[in-house]
């Protein structure tokens, strides 16, 4: 069953647990000296715990989580948002998104999960390495086919809302995820940050100044080549000795490549208006 306690900051006894001789009778029944609490919470902050949970700590404690349910509460019936989860083995690393973690990132951006479970379309933790060819095709295969079955008929009906999408995988197989989720719907995508810790999904604010730095060919006439560097430099010459001394490389760039550049949304808006 639900079970909860009306638990007191202030005691409404000056002998009880932080009790006060004028403020214990005046504020017994005042909304802001009053917390809902589970039995076993209020139980360890007025005894056991007493020590560790003076009144200016549950008073923090109170306005955070107040401010978390308005937030949560806030937000708007249609702000409605399927979670979709992809994940795919990078070399000998198994990635692994958790439905809280997503839930928690799409909460900051005023959308709400559509569901209490993900759209998994992971194809699970196979023995095959992204070394060998199978690996590619297997993936490839897998994604268009839950593409395909389990995504594309509930949009068609209607039931898949404003699909969010959070995905660790080779790059390769995140931009053809990428191609098929747009061909059905617009999406807001989501990048892991690892700072500042503990990593998360929610967007963080924008960088003040930010914009993409955009090198292009001069007066080659050879085949066109487009280079992001953006988590990390690329020197020309390992483009030209694949393709050519003669390609024209466009680059797109920033002035210090890093794998923890991409923190807002805004910047991911700049990305695809300037591709």
């Amino acid at each position: 069953m639900n079970r909860s306690n009306i638990a007191h900051i202030i005691a409404d006894s000056p002998s009880g647990p932080r009790g006060d001789s004028v403020l214990s009778v005046k504020l017994a029944s005042d909304f802001n000296n009053l917390m809902l609490m589970c039995y076993d919470h209020h139980h360890l902050i007025d005894h056991e715990g007493l020590t560790e949970h003076p009144v200016d700590v549950l008073r923090a404690m109170k306005v955070e989580h107040e401010r978390r349910i308005e937030t949560v509460s806030g937000i708007h019936s249609d702000r409605k948002s399927d979670v979709l989860i992809y994940t795919a083995r990078i070399g000998d690393f198994y990635p692994h998104v958790t439905f809280a973690e997503a839930a928690t990132a799409v909460l900051a951006n005023q959308r709400y999960p559509a569901s209490s479970y993900p759209h998994d379309l992971g194809r699970g933790n196979g023995h095959l390495t992204d070394a060998k060819a199978s690996f590619w095709q297997q993936e490839e295969e897998h994604l268009r086919a839950i593409i395909r079955e389990r995504i594309i008929p509930p949009y068609t009906r209607g039931d898949l809302k404003a699909p969010s999408i959070f995905a660790i995988a080779p790059q390769p197989l995140l931009i053809l995820l990428g191609h098929l989720i747009r061909d059905i719907s617009a999406a807001d995508v989501y990048q892991r940050h690892r700072e500042p810790l503990p990593p998360g999904w929610a967007w963080q604010d924008h960088p003040e100044g930010f914009t993409y730095n955009i090198d292009r060919p001069k007066g080659e006439t050879g085949p066109p080549v487009l280079v992001l560097a953006l988590s990390a430099p690329i020197a020309a010459e390992r483009v030209t000795t694949k393709i050519g001394k003669d390609a024209a490389i466009w680059q797109v760039t920033i002035p210090q490549p890093n794998n923890d550049y991409l923190k807002s949304a805004q910047q991911l808006q700049q990305f695809r208006e300037l591709i």
